[in-house]
């Protein structure tokens, strides 16, 4: 795939492909012109179409989020605009502590739900004066393979020097 000087894109994508990444510069900062680009084109050739075949066969949709509360609030936007939506899975209550002070306006559970934001856009601001206080690193990004991935304990240790998840 290549982005013109328009910022658009050159190669027509067909198929199944992970929702969402999340495109960074080349200076390792989130590169928000191409996420927008991203999550546009999930929603209006991936989610979208995948959820009307699903629909079709009487099949739910509930999109993987493993990633952060930035894919939360893509999610959420996602399953509040399709028909047969079934679950959210949110893993941002085991998140390292200052993942939700890198972002304002990401929706968090609330007796057992969530709620899109209805401010422009995914209604997330990102708060690039903390997210420089923690830069990227080995330690940062989520192992799968390993054990209490899903509590993200091996963050939570990094970060904190606790070897115990509460």
């Amino acid at each position: 795939m290549s982005i013109t000087q328009e910022n658009k894109l050159t190669t027509e994508w067909r198929g199944i492909f992970p929702i969402v990444i999340t495109p960074f510069t080349a200076g390792y900062e989130l590169d928000e012109i191409s996420l927008r680009r991203v999550v546009r084109f999930c929603i209006e050739a991936g989610a979208h179409k995948a959820a009307a075949v699903a629909e079709s066969a009487e099949a739910f949709i509930a999109l993987h989020q493993a990633q952060s509360p930035l894919n939360t609030a893509i999610n959420a936007h996602i399953h509040a605009s399709i028909p047969n939506f079934l679950i959210q899975e949110c893993f941002d209550d085991f998140l390292v502590p200052w993942a939700h002070e890198i972002m304002r306006g990401v929706p968090r559970v609330k007796d057992g739900y969530l709620e899109p934001s209805d401010a422009p856009g995914l209604g997330v601001e990102l708060d690039e004066v903390e997210i420089a206080r923690h830069p990227y690193g080995q330690d940062h990004f989520l192992r799968l393979f390993e054990d209490g991935w899903e509590t993200r304990r091996r963050s939570l240790e990094m970060e904190s020097g606790v070897t115990e998840v509460i």
